[in-house]
Parts: structure tokens; C-alpha cells; sequence
């Protein structure tokens, strides 16, 4: 009877995903297609608020960077929390931006042009009928597939624009003032894909 003696054997299957046999007779999974090489993930405790208007800043904290390991993979990010404002009136945005080389770019994942509205990621106004919107926290959140074409670290962030009503806030409810008001973490993940 003859011995076969093959270092690995390929199972026949669609595209680049195969279960490879090992010699000692183990199995390995070859990484193709959509599968997740790395996670990279922040979470950020702490308590954001702003009173700049007119112009984005940065959610301090609200960053993660990771390197992908080929300029054709993508980049799989989330970003959730929750956004309060001190102002019974206040409209404000959030972006999720890339920072590659040195040059940050906000408009990775935004709206389409309409109009004189803001293009943004994720909305952040409170308007609560004339109650008070400081004791009032609401979720955001987004998921991007991101294709940055590079091998070098890419950093993603959170950023606010507010328009109207200070101070905003990124992390719970503005008030704290007793138990009835609320803190929350904020996340942001990015998981490198292979393409």
C-alpha cells in the first residue's frame, strides 16, 4: 500500500478560504476573504464637554489606531456612547475621521450634499420641548467599512461640531447631580479585513 507523505492537503472549496490537513493530522483554517486578521479597540470612560461652536473638535479619548497588515485590506470601524447638551436648544453633529500621514479627513463617511444642511456621520441634538435637556442622554452610534489603501498606522476619531446650544457633552447626561442622571463609556473599534 502506498504512504502518502504531503506536508499539507487542500480541501476543494469556493474562493480563497481552505482547510488545510497538517502532516500531524491537525487542521488549519488559510485566512481569505473577510476574515478578521486583528481588533483593535478603545473605550473611553470618561466624561467630554465643549462649549467651541462653529468649528469640529476632537472627543478627547475617542481614538483608536490600528496598522493594517496590506494596502488592499479594509478596515472595519464602530463607534457608539451617548451625547447630552446643558442647552434646551442645541443642534450638533458627529464625525468619524480618518488621520493617515499627518492629514485628518472628515468626510469619510457622511452624508450626501442637501441643500444647506450638514453633512455629518451621526446626529447629537437635543430639543426637549422646553424641559431640560441636561438631565437628558441620547445613543449614537455607526459601522464603516474602510478602505485606507495603506500599510501604514491609521487613526480613527471621534469628532463634534456643534451649531447651537453649549455645552455639549460626550459620555452621559450633562447634569450630575444625582442618580437619576447617567455616565456611559464610549467605544470605537476597528478591526482590520482581509480582502
Amino acid at each position: 500500500m502506498a504512504t502518502l507523505n504531503a506536508t499539507n492537503l487542500k480541501h476543494a472549496s469556493s474562493g480563497s478560504n481552505n482547510i488545510v490537513l497538517n502532516a500531524d493530522g491537525s487542521t488549519t483554517i488559510a485566512s481569505g476573504a473577510g476574515k478578521i486578521l486583528q481588533v483593535v479597540q478603545t473605550v473611553k470612560k470618561s466624561f467630554f464637554s465643549t462649549t467651541t461652536t462653529g468649528s469640529g473638535v476632537d472627543v478627547t479619548g475617542a481614538s483608536v489606531t490600528i496598522t493594517p497588515s496590506s494596502s488592499s485590506n479594509k478596515i472595519l470601524v464602530s463607534c457608539s456612547g451617548y451625547y447630552g447638551n446643558g442647552n434646551n436648544d442645541s443642534f450638533a453633529s458627529l464625525y468619524l475621521t480618518r488621520v493617515l500621514d499627518g492629514s485628518t479627513d472628515t468626510g469619510i463617511a457622511v452624508g450626501d450634499t442637501r441643500g444647506t444642511s450638514t453633512r455629518a456621520t451621526m446626529g447629537a441634538g437635543l430639543r426637549n420641548g422646553g424641559g431640560d435637556s441636561s438631565t437628558v442622554a441620547r445613543h449614537f452610534g455607526c459601522e464603516f467599512l474602510d478602505s485606507p489603501n495603506t500599510t501604514n498606522a491609521v487613526e480613527y476619531k471621534l469628532r463634534i461640531l456643534v451649531q447651537v446650544g453649549t455645552p455639549a457633552s460626550i459620555g452621559g447626561t450633562q447634569n450630575d447631580g444625582d442618580a437619576n442622571h447617567q455616565s456611559y463609556p464610549t467605544f470605537i473599534t476597528a478591526k482590520e479585513v482581509a480582502a
